[in-house]
């Protein structure tokens, strides 16, 4: 990994340690402000099909997310 300036290059093929790819991930869904369905709808007190069906969703290893300002993914990964 190069680090500069707030800013990191990952390498994923060089990356041997699971414990340094979980921090990774942690810190993306930090920054992303990452939340289940349930956290987000208990989160802006909206029910759970609110959120379901009027959020934005990603699916990252099968588990779906409410992520605000993002668009929908489109790339088959």
């Amino acid at each position: 990994m190069e680090q500069s300036d707030n800013q990191i290059l990952i390498n994923v093929n060089e990356i041997t340690n699971p414990n340094k790819m979980v921090q990774i991930i942690e810190l993306l869904s930090f920054k992303l402000d990452l939340k289940t369905i349930s956290s987000y709808a208990k989160d802006n007190n909206l029910s759970y099909n609110g959120a379901k069906n009027f959020r934005n969703k990603i699916e990252i290893g099968g588990v779906n997310f409410v992520c605000d300002n993002i668009e929908k993914n489109n790339l088959p990964f």
